[in-house]
């Protein structure tokens, strides 16, 4: 898979992607409910929403999450450095003589580790999610762990 992965580029990687797609989403990972998933493992170590967020600036994309690929245990794993809502203030020199005031959220890292196909939602498509035609897209969130904050 590793090397399907990394050698397929272009419209083929898509086309591959899409297969995929369409492979997971006629299988039993799909679910996200735990109750009525029994394929899937949800505990504080692999959640089902993340507080993934992305940003584009000037043309580049920044997110907040290292999402890796570990072939030799058939794992995805992602680390995501979330905002707490706690700021810290420091004082710096400002390289004219004075004092410059830094004021900066402190963040937590989280590491989660999931089989491939095991269901994830982004918390932000929790909350913009809307129903596809022919598709039940409401999720009893209740039910599914969510990054704990201090």
């Amino acid at each position: 898979m590793e090397r399907l992965l990394y050698r397929v580029d272009g419209q083929n990687n898509q086309k591959m992607i899409s297969l995929l797609w369409k492979i997971w989403f006629v299988s039993g990972y799909k679910e996200l409910d735990p109750e009525h998933n029994k394929l899937i493992s949800i505990t504080e170590n692999s959640p089902v929403i993340l507080d993934y967020r992305s940003d584009k600036k000037l043309g580049f994309h920044t997110d907040n999450a290292g999402i890796d690929w570990n072939f030799k245990q058939n794992t995805i794993d992602v680390n995501l450095v979330v905002g707490t809502g706690v700021y810290q203030t420091s004082q710096a020199p400002d390289g004219e003589g004075g004092i410059k005031i830094i004021t900066k959220e402190v963040n937590e890292t989280f590491q989660y580790s999931y089989h491939p196909f095991s269901p994830i939602a982004f918390h932000i498509f929790i909350l913009l999610c809307k129903p596809i035609s022919g598709q039940d897209m409401t999720f009893d969130t209740s039910k599914m762990l969510v990054p704990k904050k201090n």
